[in-house]
């Protein structure tokens, strides 16, 4: 590339960066992501193209994060229970805390 190149980098605000994010999603995506939980804003998204991570995340520079995936057959998942009991042991053994309760009943459902 040439220092010409430069000239062609546009800039966006965060309408214009959603959309181009939007433009370049899957076409399965629909179909393969049911939902993503963002702990950087604190919401569940079912677009796909708001399924990022910021670079700053402590998961992504440090490696410091909790990761699993579930089965999702008929439109639910699939063993629920243990893949909530997996992912709070995972949680507890790398010291993140939980970002919202767990539904045990125990009072720690709105956790911060």
């Amino acid at each position: 590339p040439s220092d010409d190149d430069d000239d062609d980098i546009p800039v966006l605000d965060a309408a214009g960066v959603h959309a181009r994010l939007a433009s370049r999603t899957h076409d399965a995506a629909k179909d393969t992501f049911a939902a993503f939980y963002s702990s950087w804003t604190g919401c569940i998204t079912t677009d796909p193209a708001a399924m990022v991570l910021p670079f700053d995340d402590h998961m992504v520079h440090r490696g410091h994060g909790v990761f699993d995936t579930a089965h999702l057959e008929n439109g639910a998942l699939h063993l629920l229970d243990r893949h909530l009991a997996r992912f709070k042991r995972s949680m507890a053994a790398a010291r993140v805390p939980p970002p919202f309760g767990d539904g045990d009943g125990d009072g720690d459902d709105c956790a911060e």
